[in-house]
């Protein structure tokens, strides 16, 4: 399976509103988290020191309106149920699997939120909510919108 390898962070600042995402290749070494990316319209390389805790990486997935889906993504999923309501996950990665789960080549999940009034268990590897027919969307992320999972408990 190829996919594009790329992570995202959170830029580090003193102030909150200067604490923009950065995309590109992730460097760790003793300590110190960067993102390396392009600068846009150049071709140089620039470097941003980022805060640990925001980065994540990129699934190889994208949700139905095709924006591509990190981890620590919020998602929403509307039942096409007319007593059922939407719930809500959040992508995470995991790398063991029980043996049912083998079928999630990439290791992604939706951690569906115990709001789930579906009544019935809903499959949480990550693929199989990425295609065309999917009612799935990315809708914000827990460092940037973690009210959008407070208003689901």
């Amino acid at each position: 399976m190829n996919r594009e390898i790329l992570f995202r962070g959170k830029r580090k600042s003193s102030r909150k509103k200067y604490q923009i995402w950065v995309y590109g290749s992730l460097f760790l070494e003793k300590g110190y988290c960067s993102i390396q990316f392009y600068t846009e319209g150049m071709m140089s390389i620039d470097d941003a020191d980022v805060i640990p805790e925001t980065v994540g990486q990129y699934t190889g997935l994208t949700d139905k309106n095709g924006k591509k889906i990190f981890e620590g993504d919020i998602a929403k999923y509307n039942t096409l149920a007319a007593n059922e309501r939407t719930v809500y996950g959040i992508i995470k990665y995991r790398s063991t699997y029980e043996q049912y789960r083998s079928h999630n080549p990439c290791g992604y999940i939706i951690d569906w939120q115990k709001n789930n009034s579906t009544g019935r268990t809903l499959r949480e590897d990550l693929p199989f909510w990425c295609d065309s027919m999917s009612n799935m969307e990315v809708i914000g992320n827990i460092h940037d919108n973690p009210e959008l999972m407070e208003e689901t408990e």
